[in-house]
């Protein structure tokens, strides 16, 4: 982001995570086609070894390709500049302040920073543990000849929707904060989450939660580094969002834990269930979870909107 004019923010980290998307879609693809070897529901006889190997190469590969090319480059002002940077002053108040590099103890104790990443945790650290287990709920439904399917549709929908993400969030910045559109897909999301309660065996309604599901979580991938680079700095960016990445990390651990011993709950001798009733009180708990991410982003979208007025009541009186 840095080696980019700040209004073009949101379209570039749009871009460099629907790239992160992207990966998966050609090697599910690759995976599916050459290294299943047409076993479908016996993971015995796939070649899981060869595609680690094919991983690992591929990964140094590239590892090796940004040592090389990555560098920091100088920004290009243009002429409006000053322009933006009055417009940037409504978008953050941290800016208008001059007190936009923030980390530690002052980063900790901002409130805002506590929306932006209890939010963030609960319904990403949800979004994956769905992600992770599509094959366990297609299993428990009968429906194994879909796993390649969904594994696919998951990056496909990340990929479009974190472009899409980028490039509205853009467009739109000056008349609605970033926060407003995690605010609309995380209404949406724990609607869809009480839907999946009921619904989710049914292969029609399962594919449509797949692409949503995959898109929310897309979406937060997206506008949420966005929102930490233009509420906290970049100086030190890389250590915030890192924070809550790392937070992240240990939330959806932890989510994946309760999954599976609710569902081993619910196994019989076979270490097999089938039926929504499996998945009943982990979906009641992402449930809760998304509700609370609801509430917190849309206190963030409040405090965003009120210092937006109190900052164009400063604007107005200077002018």
């Amino acid at each position: 982001m840095i080696n980019y004019h700040p209004k073009h923010r949101g379209k570039i980290v749009g871009i460099l995570c629907a790239c992160i998307s992207f990966g998966p879609v050609i090697f599910v693809g690759v995976y599916g086609s050459i290294f299943a070897r047409g076993h479908i529901k016996d993971e015995e006889k796939q070649d899981l070894c060869g595609f680690y190997l094919m991983s690992a190469v591929t990964f140094g590969v590239a590892g090796c390709l940004g040592i090389l090319f990555l560098k920091q480059l100088k920004i290009k002002m243009d002429d409006d500049t000053n322009d933006l940077l009055d417009s940037e002053a409504l978008l953050s108040p941290s800016i208008f302040k001059q007190q936009n590099d923030v980390t530690g103890q002052k980063l900790i104790r901002r409130r805002d920073f506590h929306y932006v990443f209890w939010a963030f945790i609960f319904s990403t650290s949800l979004l994956l543990t769905f992600q992770n287990n599509t094959g366990t709920y297609l299993k428990s439904f009968g429906l194994e000849s879909y796993i390649t399917i969904s594994a696919t549709l998951v990056p496909i929908a990340g990929v479009f929707s974190k472009l899409f993400a980028g490039v509205l969030s853009d467009f739109i910045l000056l008349k609605v904060p970033r926060s407003g559109i995690l605010f609309i897909i995380t209404v949406i999301q724990t609607i869809c989450l009480i839907l999946s309660i009921f619904l989710l065996d049914k292969l029609i309604f399962f594919i449509i939660a797949v692409i949503f599901f995959g898109s929310s979580n897309g979406i937060y991938f997206s506008i949420t580094p966005t929102m930490v680079s233009e509420f906290y700095g970049m100086k030190y960016f890389g250590r915030n969002y890192g924070f809550v990445l790392l937070g992240q990390a240990f939330c959806h651990l932890f989510m994946q834990q309760i999954f599976g011993t609710l569902y081993d709950l619910n196994t019989d001798s076979r270490n097999n269930c089938f039926g929504l009733h499996c998945f009943m009180w982990s979906f009641i708990i992402f449930t809760v979870l998304s509700s609370c991410a609801t509430v917190l982003i849309f206190c963030l979208l409040k405090k965003e909107l009120n210092d937006r007025k109190k900052i164009q009541w400063k604007i107005d009186e200077q002018s």
